[in-house]
Formats: structure tokens, C-alpha cells, sequence
């Protein structure tokens, strides 16, 4: 049991600890990701009508399917961002 917690003690410094700053630059993105939607959600007179979950679904959306070789490709900057930052740490 000891080694366990001694474990888990090694990975909480040396994996949080030690590594603030990528944990930081992607609570911003994500902060940023949060402020936008709830500027979008003001302007157009949304405020008190989502809740937590809006948010999410509205970070993790993804773009929509391609049915057909006109449609232009359009990824969503709010889903690859945090995607592409998790991706290089």
C-alpha cells in the first residue's frame, strides 16, 4: 500500500506539479472558448436559456458530416484548437 501512494504522490508532482504550464495554456483556450460562447449567447438575447451542458456541446461539437464533394470543409477553431494543444504535450 505504501508504494501505491508513493505512486500516485510521484505522478501528482511530477505530472501536475512540474507541468503547470500546459495545464494553464489549455484552461485558457478553454476559458476563451467559454467567454466567446457566452458572447455569442448575449447578442443573441440567449442569456438564462442554456446551461452547463450548452457549453460543452458547444466546445466538443465537431463540424458536420461531408455528404458531397461541394461542400467546403469547415473545422470548427473552438474543436481543434484545444484538440491540437492536448495533442502536443
Amino acid at each position: 500500500m505504501k508504494n501505491v501512494i508513493f505512486q500516485i504522490k510521484y505522478d501528482f508532482i511530477n505530472g501536475i506539479v512540474h507541468q503547470w504550464k500546459k495545464f494553464l495554456l489549455i484552461a485558457m483556450v478553454y476559458a476563451v472558448l467559454i467567454t466567446d460562447f457566452l458572447v455569442r449567447c448575449k447578442t443573441k438575447h440567449f442569456m438564462g436559456q442554456y446551461t452547463s451542458s450548452d457549453i460543452i456541446l458547444y466546445i466538443f461539437r465537431g463540424m458536420r458530416w461531408i455528404v458531397d464533394v461541394q461542400t467546403d470543409i469547415n473545422i470548427p477553431t473552438a474543436y481543434i484548437l484545444p484538440n491540437i494543444l492536448i495533442g502536443l504535450q
